[in-house]
């Protein structure tokens, strides 16, 4: 059996688990080669690997704050998940967020 991490971080992070590196994918919000912007990446991982991955302290934070999201099975629609997780600030500007910005500092 698998679990899966759902991710709304921009970039790849690395966590050291029992010795191993364990990256979970990022690139959410960041447009990619065929200029698709995904707003969730899932990253499979095994159950024993996952469970410990989730001790890691910062690991932890990025869960509790949103960023992070462990799943028991491969969801059919990574969006359905991520609608209701946390943006990565440090993610790529949009049109509508650069809207918004400028409405900002206009007013």
């Amino acid at each position: 059996m698998s679990k899966y991490v759902c991710s709304k971080l921009a970039s790849d992070n690395a966590f050291d688990v029992d010795g191993k590196r364990v990256v979970i994918k990022g690139g959410s919000g960041v447009i990619g080669k065929s200029l698709v912007t995904p707003y969730g990446v899932v990253t499979p991982l095994e159950d024993d690997v996952c469970d410990a991955l989730e001790k890691n302290a910062s690991f932890a934070r990025m869960e509790k704050k949103g960023f992070v999201k462990v799943l028991s099975k491969n969801p059919a629609s990574v969006e359905s998940v991520a609608k209701d997780m946390a943006d990565d600030k440090s993610k790529q500007e949009t049109p509508k967020t650069l809207g918004k910005k400028a409405a900002k500092t206009d007013a």
